[in-house]
């Protein structure tokens, strides 16, 4: 600044302090510092002129310092990660997030456009909005995650820039179906297997997340009575109510996982092993026979049979008698044969009443097996063994005299051991 008088001049600042000195003689004004136009683009000095009289002379002047912009700041973004999300299957073009950077600088210095400071395939940037955007259709059970660099760089020469980090989360939309580890499964369990009894547990998995990856479980087919039950959460199939082999040896459980949209299938196949739940049964209730006296032994007698409806052994029996049927006779405990033990006498007993048994399980300990029984009646048939006779030796009759012939004198009856129906029967004689 210059200020005109005749006499010596000095010249100082009135608003001190100022990031600009004076020089008092010559009024040049320097700097004594570094100017930021982005601190403050202008100054407003108040510069005093004054000579050396006493008093003295002043004057005033105002100096406005306007601080011209350089490209001294690169652009800024507020944060150094972002975490944008975009749901697959997504249409091509949708938005994923827009980042922005901020230059203090004017004009051109402070004009940012944004980059990729690599190629991405599987997005657009926005150059103007920093805006990103999808260009395909995103599949998260390929990749759930991208990361992404994108660099913000302003008009300025030269041009200053800097980075930030774009994490793309790939959210999960329900678009798979759970899909059992195994089509189909196999498992067996005992007819007399409890209410509870766990058999197998079957497991799907969804390549979904979160909810979309929950999985229940169901039996939709083939259960017939209700014979089974699945856990929903956990897959665990259990018995759910009283199995018998005998009415049903087989099921095919068809079995379902729901994810709450979409669905798999699996097949159970449970076989229903044998336990020894049923006792041997007769043919018949009774069985009548019959057998000629004074037959040798081992003559036969009749043929008892029964039938088991459990496998194995469960299902084999041998059969025996007791009481006074093994007094005369025997059964052959594989074939149920009936014969005679010895030559019997019809006149000393004429009928035989026993119990028959059939008991299965022959090698097992005495309380796991189980016995049926029946009535056997044996009827002794008579043979002419015996002779008549008579009761007496000797006999005395009486007729009067004069009779005419024929007249009755006595009767005379014998006595035959044998079966009076059939050999014992005899007829009177009349003397």
């Amino acid at each position: 600044v210059l200020a005109t008088s005749p006499n010596q001049i000095y010249y100082s600042i009135v608003n001190y302090p100022q990031p600009v000195n004076i020089d008092p003689v010559q009024g040049i004004i320097t700097t004594q510092r570094t100017l930021d136009y982005e601190l403050a683009s202008n100054y407003t000095i108040h510069i005093l002129a004054q000579d050396n009289q006493d008093p003295p002379l002043m004057s005033f002047a105002r100096l406005e310092i306007l601080v011209e912009d350089v490209n001294d700041s690169p652009p800024q973004f507020p944060v150094s990660k972002y975490e944008g999300q975009v749901a697959e299957n997504s249409r091509i073009g949708s938005s994923v997030i827009e980042v922005k950077a901020d230059d203090p600088d004017r004009g051109e210095n402070g004009m940012v456009s944004y980059t990729f400071k690599e190629s991405y395939k599987s997005f657009e940037l926005n150059s103007k909005r920093g805006l990103i955007t999808t260009k395909k259709i995103f599949d998260r059970e390929e990749t759930g995650r991208y990361t992404l660099i994108v660099e913000a760089r302003d008009h300025g020469d030269p041009p200053k820039s800097s980075s930030c980090i774009v994490d793309v989360i790939i959210s999960d939309q329900n678009d798979n179906r759970p899909v059992f580890e195994q089509t189909v499964y196999n498992a067996s369990v005992h007819e007399d297997a409890s209410r509870g009894t766990n058999i197998l547990e079957v497991s799907a998995v969804d390549d979904d997340i979160g909810n979309n990856a929950v999985v229940n479980y169901f039996i939709t087919a083939g259960n017939t009575r209700a014979a089974f039950a699945i856990n929903k959460d956990l897959g665990q199939i259990v018995v759910a109510s009283s199995l018998d082999r005998e009415t049903q040896d087989y099921y095919q459980l068809k079995i379902r996982a729901l994810d709450g949209k979409n669905s798999g299938t699996a097949v159970v196949n449970i076989h229903v092993k044998d336990a020894n739940d049923n006792t041997p049964v007769f043919t018949n209730t009774t069985y009548v026979a019959k057998v000629y006296e004074n037959q040798p032994a081992g003559s036969y007698v009749t043929t008892l049979s029964a039938s088991d409806k459990d496998l194995g052994l469960g299902g084999a029996f041998l059969f025996s008698i007791s009481g006074q049927g093994k007094d005369a006779f025997d059964i052959d405990p594989n074939t149920g044969i009936v014969t005679t033990i010895k030559p019997l006498d019809r006149e000393a007993k004429g009928r035989y009443d026993f119990l028959a048994f059939a008991t299965d399980n022959p090698n097992a300990e005495p309380g796991s097996r189980r016995t049926g029984s029946c009535d056997v009646v044996v009827w002794i048939r008579d043979v002419n063994d015996k002779r008549p006779h008579f009761p007496d030796d000797v006999y005395e009759g009486t007729v009067k005299e004069n009779q005419s012939p024929g007249a009755r004198v006595m009767v005379l009856s014998a006595v035959d051991q044998d079966d009076p129906n059939e050999n014992g029967k005899i007829g009177r004689a009349h003397v």
